[in-house]
């Protein structure tokens, strides 16, 4: 099941017809959400490694540092290195509009 990652108006929840038309959203593949997620840090480093939550939340100025820590980090190639840097524009729209980002399935 894909996961989504999207922003979220703090005000009022998802956000409203007709901005949700043009609010961008990325979607990953189940397993490659969470290794990303695990590299931005939402991993869970207790009993079972790795494991990340199905839905978040988190400020986009955090998950824009989150991404930039990785990047700095893990010298990130190929697909990882997509995906993070469209999760940065995301969060970069997200921090211009005062939105969050979320990720569901």
């Amino acid at each position: 099941m894909p996961v989504t990652f999207t922003l979220t108006s703090p005000y009022t929840g998802p956000v409203a017809m007709p901005a949700l038309r043009f609010a961008p959203r990325i979607q990953l593949a189940e397993r490659n959400a969470a290794r990303i997620l695990d590299i931005l840090g939402f991993g869970d480093d207790g009993p079972r490694p790795g494991v990340v939550p199905a839905t978040g939340t988190c400020d986009a100025v955090d998950f824009l540092g989150r991404i930039l820590i990785a990047i700095a980090l893990t010298g990130p190639r190929g697909y990882t290195l997509d995906r993070l840097t469209q999760l940065h524009q995301l969060a970069e729209r997200a921090i211009a509009h005062g939105d969050l980002i979320t990720w569901d399935h």
